[in-house]
């Protein structure tokens, strides 16, 4: 694990700091997976590098088998976090808070993802939400679109490696086509 030489400690045990946010970029996209199938391809970090852009390493810190209270890292070119799980529901619900971040922007961070099953697959709703540090709130229109854009690029490398017969990563069955839905909340 490369532990950056400075952290900075987030709230991350209670899934109000996910829920409650004041930003948020949220996803819908719709695979061809069933949901079990979905959350696995999200919590298998050997997909990682196929569809997060900027992905560095991850790993976890708690014992497999992973659940509630699970702990794991995750490093892209911009940030390193510690992420904390709150809840995991195989197929139904995935919630993480970060309790540690390598670069102050944030006072809360963290992404919920769920799955709910369609008659061609899942239908994933995916919100990744934060709450900008006072003292760089007047940057945040700044680099608000850069972390959109590459949660954007994630959703459609999800869509396109779970729903589509061509890039088939992560062994997606035959169906429907996918449609995304983005929304952002300052």
């Amino acid at each position: 694990m490369n532990t950056p030489r400075r952290v900075y400690a987030l709230p991350h045990d209670d899934p109000r700091v996910v829920d409650d946010a004041p930003s948020a970029f949220e996803h819908t996209i719709f695979t061809r997976t069933d949901p079990l199938a979905t959350f696995d391809a999200i919590t298998d970090l050997s997909n990682e590098a196929n569809w997060f852009p900027d992905f560095v390493d991850a790993g976890w810190e708690t014992a497999a088998p992973h659940g509630p209270g699970s702990v794991r890292w995750y490093q892209t070119d911009a940030v390193w976090l510690r992420e904390h799980f709150l809840r995991w529901d195989p197929g139904v619900r995935l919630t993480f808070a970060a309790s540690a971040i390598s670069l102050p922007f944030v006072t809360t961070f963290g992404e919920d993802y769920r799955f709910t099953p369609t008659s061609d697959g899942t239908r994933l709703d995916w919100r990744i939400s934060y709450t900008p540090r006072a003292i760089f709130r007047p940057l945040h229109p700044i680099i608000r679109p850069y972390f959109g854009r590459t949660f954007r690029i994630a959703a459609r490398r999800l869509e396109e490696a779970l729903g589509t017969p061509e890039a088939n990563a992560f062994g997606a069955r035959d169906g429907v086509t996918p449609v995304r839905r983005f929304r952002s909340t300052p």
